[in-house]
């Protein structure tokens, strides 16, 4: 411990402690001994709440609390904001009900990322199709509901209301006028949802967000501010600058009768404002703690680094002191004419940097403003080869585009012919690519072989079954391998085997509903019509009527019911994940095939219950669940994704330079790579929607100008080289061609700033080196 994390823990135990620092500096290590100070001495585990804008940032809170012995009297809680307003939503839904203008005789319905697409989609689709509305916008349908979507939430966490959303966005506009129209259309298909929402008990999360804001905590009752107080009297939140102010607002209320108290705020950091991330509200809960502690020194960057650090900062424009290590140091790059050159180069010293200098494959993340499928291929595919392991994270991405989504889809349409889903001969050679993958030299199933065993295998057509290896021609048999064919049979026979199954299912349920309607039919004959005379009432005519017969469902059209889930999760376990199928000792196809069970199983429960939401009804839900994957459905956030097993550590990490800050984990050596790309500073093209418009701290009636543009886009490059150097313990590798990825020449402002900090050092800057063939 360094003397400033001892001077945390040993502040008296009833103060409210602000603790502020860079990345590194041993603040959350500084607030876990505090807290394990505390039980040790009789604080209640229970009444402790630690408390994180996103999931993620808690992981160093559950291995402390793990590992640690801690004595009898519950257990710590820990939530991210979300978890807190769902928790609270679910404890006191009656007052919610009532005072959010819900239906208090259904229970909610709490809709994901993905469930809330899917209803967007039937309030746009018809104004889409039918009025023509969106036009002008040349994006996904599904990038279109989720940035509308994305409106809702910046407003409820910003604590505006939706209905400024359209204004916000029109008055900032400063382009053709003529676009001005789609502001409109999107605060109508905002309004359109909103009231679906109500009206259907349906809670996306920034309606629990609203709920919990007006009709729960910001209750002039206080009823659930002293429920959650009194529960949790003291109060520890960490990367506070990562929330919103919704949840600083909270916060600063909790604090004014917390018994203790501790905010941990990381400086120059806010790498969520996209997401409503709001540094200066949390900058403000200062004022509401007692006592205020600032780290200075970095324990996790060496002083090269450090130095490398200051230079960057300088060259953005900001102070920094004079270095006395050489940055040049801590830095290395070569110059390649174009990007696959560069993508060899980056391999080839992760290689030598594992086999050679011993670093651990854990140490080193390689990232880029995005993470392409080119990119993220080649570099895979070379690190493998090498005997490297390694593996990828690309968050917000539609499902569709995770090769193994793409294989477990295909198998779903081919296990569940009654759909009428009949995917093309292209997707299924794919998906016999990914699934049967490689069992070593010659046994690999190549595009080649796959397109061919998906030919003669596949018949094209409705409810078409893949035909059994030994019925293909002799001299297919021959091209595909005798070593493939017992793959590919076992999965053809686990196919078959689930499909029978169902049928003796639907049988059953056939002739179950078969004989109830016969007995039905039979009392309907034997019973004569019985008469219903309705009570008089005043004003009105006595009615009468005949009771109606039940409604009886024809046997044949019965099927039996699918749990997308359960079947996703069967096909990988009995068969995917075994020895010499693709899934085998992979990790991001089991991530992905992990994400797929709980997305698939969060659309059926979410609407389960929920039959008129569903085209076609409840029974469709796996049907319409498939659809929307293909048609590009946003994947959600799911903890799995961003943690790592313990045996899956030391695997070298490929992501964007964001994801990789948002894990908050350094590293020994990072690779930057295409640093001329303007995506290290320039924002996503989000045509229907404003990160910083649609903020609480933005004036309705400014302009959002060229200046502002310029101004925000340096600070954001700022915070994110600090970021990623504060999350650096050696080296900076440069990943530097001439031609970038698209094949245009890179001239982004990051390549500026090396290129001043190189001047400065008399070292040739990449702009003028000689780039190497």
């Amino acid at each position: 411990m360094t003397p400033f994390q001892r001077q945390v823990i040993e502040i008296a135990a009833d103060h409210t402690i602000y603790l502020e620092g860079h990345a590194g500096s041993g603040k959350t290590t500084a607030a876990i001994a505090r807290l394990m100070r505390l039980l040790d001495s009789g604080v209640q585990a229970k009444d402790v709440l630690i408390l994180v804008p996103q999931a993620v940032l808690a992981i160093p809170y559950h291995r402390a609390i793990r590992d640690a012995k801690l004595p009898a009297g519950g257990k710590i809680e820990v939530l991210t904001f979300g978890g807190l307003v769902l928790n609270t939503i679910k404890l006191f839904w009656a007052q919610a009900a009532k005072r959010g203008g819900f239906r208090a005789n259904l229970p909610p319905s709490f809709l994901t990322l993905e469930t809330a697409q899917y209803v967007m989609a039937k309030i746009v689709d018809p104004l889409m199709d039918d009025k023509g509305y969106f036009e002008s916008v040349t994006i996904d349908r599904s990038r279109l509901y989720s940035q509308i979507i994305d409106n809702l939430e910046k407003a409820a966490l910003g604590g505006f209301p939706t209905s400024e959303i359209g204004e916000r966005l029109d008055k900032a506009w400063i382009g053709d006028s003529a676009q001005r129209v789609m502001f409109q259309q999107v605060q109508e298909c905002a309004d359109r949802y909103r009231k679906y929402c109500k009206e259907n008990n349906l809670l996306d999360f920034s309606l629990q967000v609203e709920v919990f804001r007006d009709n729960l905590w910001g209750h002039r009752e206080r009823l659930v501010r002293d429920y959650w107080m009194k529960r949790h009297p003291h109060l520890l939140v960490d990367n506070a600058e990562e929330g919103t102010p919704v949840m600083h607002r909270v916060v600063r209320d909790w604090l004014k009768q917390t018994k203790s108290g501790i905010v941990v705020v990381d400086t120059e950091a806010g790498f969520r404002q996209f997401l409503s991330a709001d540094t200066e509200s949390a900058a403000a809960l200062k004022s509401a703690c007692k006592v205020k502690v600032a780290f200075e020194d970095s324990l996790v960057t060496s002083p090269t680094v450090a130095a490398l650090g200051d230079e960057l900062a300088r060259a953005l424009d900001h102070y920094a002191p004079q270095p006395e290590e050489n940055p040049r140091d801590a830095l290395n790059f070569e110059v390649r004419r174009f990007y696959p050159q560069m993508l060899t180069w980056v391999a080839d010293e992760i290689t030598y940097l594992v086999k050679n200098q011993g670093v651990p494959a854990g140490e080193i993340v390689v990232l880029a403003p995005y993470l392409s499928d080119a990119l993220r291929f080649t570099l895979m595919k070379r690190l493998e080869g090498e005997g490297i392991p390694v593996r990828s994270h690309r968050p917000s991405r539609a499902l569709r585009e995770e090769p193994a989504v793409r294989c477990l889809v295909t198998l779903a349409q081919l296990a569940h012919p009654e759909w009428g889903l009949t995917p093309s001969t292209f997707d299924v050679a794919y998906m016999f690519m990914q699934a049967i993958g490689s069992a070593g030299v010659g046994r690999t199933m190549d595009l080649i072989r796959a397109q061919l065993l998906a030919n003669e295998a596949y018949p094209h057509s409705s409810k078409a079954r893949l035909c059994p290896f030994e019925e293909l021609k002799p001299e297919t048999q021959e091209r595909i391998t005798y070593v493939i064919a017992p793959r590919y049979e076992g999965l053809r026979r686990w196919i078959e085997e689930y499909i029978a199954e169902r049928e003796q299912i639907r049988d059953k349920l056939r002739a179950k509903a078969k004989a109830e309607a016969d007995a039905a039919q039979a009392a309907a004959q034997i019973a004569p019509p019985v008469e219903v005379v309705q009570p008089k009432t005043r004003g009105r005519k006595k009615k009468s009527a005949t009771q109606e017969a039940p409604v009886v469902v024809d046997p044949s059209q019965i099927e039996a019911p699918v749990r997308l889930d359960h079947f996703f999760s069967r096909l990988f376990g009995e068969v995917l994940s075994q020895r010499g199928f693709g899934f085998h000792n992979d990790f991001d196809a089991a991530t992905a095939a992990g994400n797929l069970v709980d997305s698939a199983g969060n659309f059926r429960r979410g609407l389960e219950n929920r039959a008129p939401l569903v085209t076609g009804g409840v029974k469709n839900a796996a049907h319409e669940y498939i659809r929307m994957i293909e048609r590009g459905l946003i994947a959600d956030q799911y903890v799995r994704a961003w943690t790592l097993d313990e045996e899956n550590t030391n695997a070298v990490l490929i992501a964007p330079a964001y994801t990789f800050l948002m894990r908050n984990q350094p590293v020994d050596v990072q690779f930057w790579l295409d640093i001329g790309n303007r995506g290290w500073f320039e924002r996503l093209y989000q045509p229907l929607t404003h990160p910083y418009v649609l903020r609480s701290t933005w004036n309705i009636n400014d302009k959002w100008t060229d200046e502002h543009e310029f101004e925000t886009r340096r600070r954001t490059l700022f915070h994110l080289v600090m970021g990623l150097i504060r999350r650096c313990r050696k080296k900076v590798y440069l990943g530097l061609s001439e031609l970038g990825e698209s094949g245009y020449e890179s001239q982004g402002e990051l390549l500026a700033a090396f290129n001043k900090v190189l001047r400065r050092l008399n070292a040739p800057p990449p702009a003028e080196a000689t780039p190497v063939e």
